[in-house]
């Protein structure tokens, strides 16, 4: 029964891993440099197809991080740990308290019947 078991997991592992890795840069490059085999292409060319790879995974990274920062700059409350479900983040919040009285031997607090939520600016 174990085996049995093992077989299935072992079958079953070629379905569950439908997408791979995304290559697409890595033959866009080795075609452009003309790759012919691993012994026909010579040292000059591997380098140019390293350097044609990290070329293009950089920008890559950098339009990714530039999208991220644009993101930011348009939500700033996303920059700290905790705000971004934080709807009054950045403006002033409604106190809580109404009036407060003191007498000879204790103080009184008024609270306001409503409060109104703090209300974001883009919205």
């Amino acid at each position: 029964m174990k085996y049995l078991t093992l077989l299935a997991l072992l079958l079953a592992t070629p379905v569950l891993a439908q997408e791979g890795p995304d290559n697409s840069t890595i033959y866009h490059c080795r075609d452009k440099h003309e790759y012919k085999g691993l012994h026909l292409t010579n040292t000059k060319s591997w380098m140019d197809i390293a350097t044609c790879i990290s070329t293009l995974k950089n920008q890559e990274r950098r339009q990714k991080q530039a999208e991220q920062w644009a993101f930011v700059k348009a939500n700033p409350r996303y920059r700290f740990p905790g705000m971004s479900w934080n709807n009054c983040f950045g403006h002033a919040e409604e106190i809580a308290i109404k009036k407060i009285e003191h007498t000879k031997d204790n103080m009184i607090v008024y609270y306001k019947d409503k409060i109104n939520p703090c209300v974001r600016g883009n919205q």
